[in-house]
């Protein structure tokens, strides 16, 4: 592997994983699989309990481009994503999972795009679901094509397709490693990885390939699923106490609003990403009042005996009089 090599740049893949047997060995070989000659695999193991161990270690010592890191113990999605990164050394990146395949031409075809398109820092292929058995599902329209050359342009349309499509398959394209080192990666919170695609969108360019080389599988055991957005907050981090009041919208828009004005862009951008965002909380508001709601309704019984009942009695006299 060489990582300067200018035909050929070297492509990280980091491949997190934490009990994926099921589907690991068919998605490590789809990696495998490639018509890009120089990559390097970084799989890292999250302290497994079933046995991606062994699947791995046995790939690991036949292939010699394949690195097994694994951690003395579950570290939580949000560190194994960011070690992945941490540990390579290619020119771009990829983060890719245990559940889903690529198509043998995914790598060959994002990074085209990217060696065309100098300002661009993602590329990403259509996506296709797949069930747990690898049958069609369905064409899913990712609409993450953003090669507008003004930053206020690219943010507006990336939160114009939040509205519409709300997955983050783009995510497991090829990126700029040299953008993502300007990212805070994988945060520890729901959502983070559309912040992560937020703050990329600001450094540059995402392209889409007209190809569907992405196959990303539903099924019932995926993090999406089969947790709740509590222990979702488990799931990023386990050292974090798990908490049932999980205010995800608020702390998604923060996020967005805390990336802006740290990202190095321009003032003038700066403020008009932050009205985009804006608008981004008028659309949600009836999650993020849901949230709110639920918010003073664990303040209030925090309360004092004392302080609950005229609270009781002022709420009483509102709701009397909105009856008249």
């Amino acid at each position: 592997m060489k990582e300067s090599d200018n035909n050929f740049p070297l492509v990280s893949i980091g491949l997190p994983v934490y009990n994926g047997e099921p589907y690991l060995r068919d998605a490590i070989e789809s990696i495998l699989s490639q018509s890009y000659p120089n990559i390097e695999l970084i799989i890292c193991d999250n302290a497994s309990t079933d046995g991606t161990q062994e699947i791995c270690s046995s790939i690991a010592a036949n292939h010699p481009h394949v690195k097994y890191h694994r951690n003395q113990e579950n570290m939580g999605a949000a560190y194994n994503y960011n070690l992945a990164f941490s540990l390579s050394h290619g020119v771009y990146f990829k983060w890719a999972s245990a559940d889903d395949l690529i198509s043998p031409i995914f790598i060959e075809s994002c990074l085209e795009e990217l060696q065309k398109k100098p300002n661009a820092v993602l590329s990403y292929p259509k996506t296709t679901m797949i069930d747990e058995n690898g049958n069609f599902i369905e064409a899913y329209a990712d609409l993450m094509d953003l090669q507008d050359q003004k930053v206020f342009t690219r943010y507006h349309k990336f939160h114009q397709r939040l509205k519409i499509s709300e997955k983050c398959n783009a995510i497991f394209g090829v990126i700029r490693s040299s953008a993502l080192r300007k990212t805070r990666l994988i945060d520890h919170f729901v959502n983070s990885d559309t912040v992560l695609l937020s703050e990329l969108v600001l450094l540059g360019q995402i392209v889409e390939v007209g190809k569907p080389l992405f196959f990303r599988r539903i099924h019932p055991k995926m993090s999406i699923k089969a947790y709740k957005p509590a222990d979702r907050t488990s799931w990023f981090d386990p050292h974090k106490k798990i908490n049932q009041r999980v205010y995800v919208h608020w702390r998604t828009g923060f996020e967005f609003l805390r990336s802006i004005w740290n990202g190095r862009i321009f003032l003038v951008d700066k403020m008009r990403c932050t009205i985009s965002v804006l608008g981004w909380f008028f659309w949600r508001r009836k999650l993020l009042g849901s949230e709110f709601n639920s918010w003073l309704y664990w303040k209030f019984f925090k309360m004092p005996e004392p302080v609950k009942k005229p609270i009781r009695g002022l709420r009483k006299f509102i709701l009397t009089a909105f009856k008249k």
